[in-house]
């Protein structure tokens, strides 16, 4: 298994973690929504996605759009910085 043994230097790039609430066939739009912050998906399967966000993405916007999709019940994210108790690590068969 390969192992991080140092940071050289950060990219200022980040990853997030999305679980879907609703189903595959209305996350489109909201897919779009993360490509317009020059953002992009790569997706796990029907309901988890990763989004990675580079340096040059536009992140207050992105972010007020995830918390706002988050509050409605669409969907879930998450950093991919550390484990945090009760989050998707804990619940790999979801």
């Amino acid at each position: 298994k390969p192992e991080i043994m140092e940071v050289v230097s950060k990219s200022g790039n980040q990853t997030l973690r999305v679980h879907f609430i609703v189903d595959r066939d209305q996350q489109q739009t909201h897919i779009d929504n993360i490509d317009a912050c020059q953002a992009w998906v790569e997706r796990a399967n029907a309901k988890f996605m990763a989004i990675n966000i580079p340096a040059s993405a536009c992140k207050e916007q992105l972010f007020a759009y995830l918390d706002e999709q988050e509050a409605l019940g669409v969907l879930h994210y998450e950093t991919c910085e550390e484990r945090v108790e009760g989050s998707f690590d804990d619940h790999p068969e979801v």
